[in-house]
């Protein structure tokens, strides 16, 4: 399956909806995305895992693959793929002593990708990677399916040194893509630009 054949399918699953819709901040956003969707359709998180694979090439057999909450599915098909061992978060950071908020069989200092779904303000995956590194596990890659090219890479980055960031997608592509095959119109795609330059307070 192409990239074009995968967002044509999120279109048609519902993954992409577009409207006046409340996003995690509490502002309203014209597009959001429900990657969280994806283990119902299993064709459909076989061929976006795929497509993530090559972004995490097992370099050692100390490599680790580390999700977030809404990612934990997908994750589960990447290590498949690409053989490296996957860790993910486990319950409220509050319920547990740091060594046990991070799920999985890891040693100190194995080297971390984090897989996150859409990279918009950076908050679930600094929770994430603080679990992370409070177990003794510090990411240094991110890999996103979409950065939607808002400020969530300069969150992470202001508070990870050399932090590299990855994405399948960035979302001015999807949106040319989007006005390209006539499923959104030129009013849609100035409201998601003039959303995407807005600053999350």
């Amino acid at each position: 399956m192409t990239k074009d054949n995968l967002l044509a399918e999120y279109v048609r699953c519902g993954i992409f909806q577009f409207g006046n819709i409340q996003v995690r901040d509490g502002s309203y956003a014209p597009i959001v995305f429900h990657f969280t969707l994806l283990p119902s359709f299993p064709a459909l998180l076989k061929a976006t895992a795929e497509h993530l694979a090559p972004f995490v090439p097992v370099k050692s057999e100390r490599d680790r693959l580390l999700t977030t909450w809404d990612t934990i599915a997908l994750g589960a098909v990447v290590s498949t793929i690409t053989g490296m061992p996957m860790l993910w978060p486990r319950g409220e950071l509050k319920a547990f002593t740091p060594a046990f908020s991070i799920e999985g069989t890891a040693d100190v200092g194995n080297p971390t990708v984090l897989l996150t779904d859409v990279l918009l303000d950076g908050r679930p995956e600094l929770e994430v990677m603080y679990r992370s590194k409070r177990t003794g596990l510090p990411v240094k890659r991110v890999l996103c399916i979409l950065d939607t090219q808002r400020n969530g890479a300069d969150t992470l980055r202001a508070q990870v040194d050399d932090l590299q960031i990855e994405s399948l997608f960035r979302l001015s592509e999807i949106t040319n893509w989007l006005q390209e095959h006539n499923h959104i119109s030129r009013h849609l795609v100035n409201a998601i630009r003039e959303w995407q330059e807005t600053a999350i307070n």
